[in-house]
């Protein structure tokens, strides 16, 4: 555990992208303008993720909530919802209703939005489905691309390492 980062903003960012904030969000609770490139770019750096993940790690582990603890808990739950439970008054006494040829019978009651709520959960849990995201380039247009020589292409790729390797340089600040 490495602890808080020693930037304050760089802190204030990561624990609200903890808390679930999106980059923009977090970006502006950190005290930057907004600037959603920047937040971006914040965001995807190794000790901010690092620095989330510690913050989130932690808070599981107080919990003791772990991903099978999670699971177990949305079976369990799904196979109590999926079972038809009696309805009961406030005196806990069943609950009757009447039926079409006049006799009376208890009340069941069955949950089926928390059945199909847990059941969508451990389905993505389990990849069967993907989300679909619509990507496109500007004000909703299609997306453009050019090509670029071969020069052109490792200027840019290089460009890229060389940046990647500043921002892993540790800043004195």
């Amino acid at each position: 555990m490495s602890g808080p980062l020693s930037n304050a903003r760089h802190e204030r960012f990561a624990q609200a992208l903890a808390d679930g904030e999106t980059a923009d969000a977090a970006y502006e609770i950190a005290g930057y303008r907004p600037n959603r490139g920047n937040a971006a770019t914040l965001k995807a750096k190794q000790n901010i993720r690092n620095r989330v993940d510690e913050i989130l790690g932690a808070a599981a582990a107080r919990a003791e909530i772990d991903q099978a603890y999670v699971l177990s808990t949305i079976v369990e739950t799904v196979e109590r919802c999926k079972q038809a439970r009696p309805v009961l008054d406030r005196k806990g006494d069943p609950v009757l209703t009447e039926l079409p040829d006049g006799n009376a019978a208890p009340a069941y009651a069955f949950d089926s939005r928390a059945v199909l709520k847990g059941s969508e959960l451990l389905g993505k849990h389990l990849g069967m489905f993907t989300e679909k995201h619509e990507v496109t380039g500007k004000d909703g247009g299609p997306i453009e691309t050019r090509d670029v020589s071969d020069e052109e292409a490792v200027r840019r790729m290089l460009f890229v390492i060389a940046r990647a390797r500043r921002d892993r340089q540790p800043t004195i600040q």
